[in-house]
């Protein structure tokens, strides 16, 4: 059995159960661009993950939760560069 499991995760390659990562920048503020780092699927942020914004070059804030299409969607937590954060759902 446990030679099945690793013919099967060598078969369909170990970075299907990896994290990716993209660049971005924001609909809403073209000036805003994203670091993300979690599920992509279609090239876009989908599933959960974690984004570092950045405004002009200099950090903005970061998201981490659910994503949808490159947007906030579901559960998730904000935290603006100033220490801000709300917790709840986008």
């Amino acid at each position: 059995m446990k030679n099945l499991i690793i013919a099967l995760l060598l078969f369909l390659g170990l970075d299907a159960f990896a994290d990716d990562k993209i660049k971005f920048v924001l609909k809403s503020n073209p000036k805003i661009t994203a670091d993300y780092k979690g599920k992509i699927k279609d090239g876009k942020a989908n599933g959960v993950g974690k984004a570092v914004f950045y405004l002009d070059g200099e950090f903005d804030g970061e998201y981490e939760g659910e994503w949808k299409e490159n947007d906030f969607h579901g559960d998730g937590t904000f935290i603006w560069k100033n220490g801000s954060k709300y917790i709840g759902e986008f």
